[in-house]
């Protein structure tokens, strides 16, 4: 058990790494898609009004159906 819990966290360790790092100035400058949308084969990312509504609404769950 020890070993798996090494493992993943390098694993997080090494994703951080090969982030590009970026400033996000406003919440419209904000993209959620690909990989960032889902979470294994479920979807990640509910709902997001997008960037040019004038209140933002990004919902994260997982949909059980």
């Amino acid at each position: 058990m020890a070993m798996v819990v090494i493992k993943v966290k390098q694993e997080i360790k090494n994703k951080a790494l090969s982030i590009e790092v970026f400033m996000i100035r406003t919440i419209k400058e904000i993209v959620i898609d690909g990989e960032w949308a889902l979470l294994g084969n479920n979807r990640l990312l509910l709902k997001d009004n997008g960037p040019e509504a004038s209140e933002r609404i990004i919902i994260f769950g997982i949909c059980n159906r």
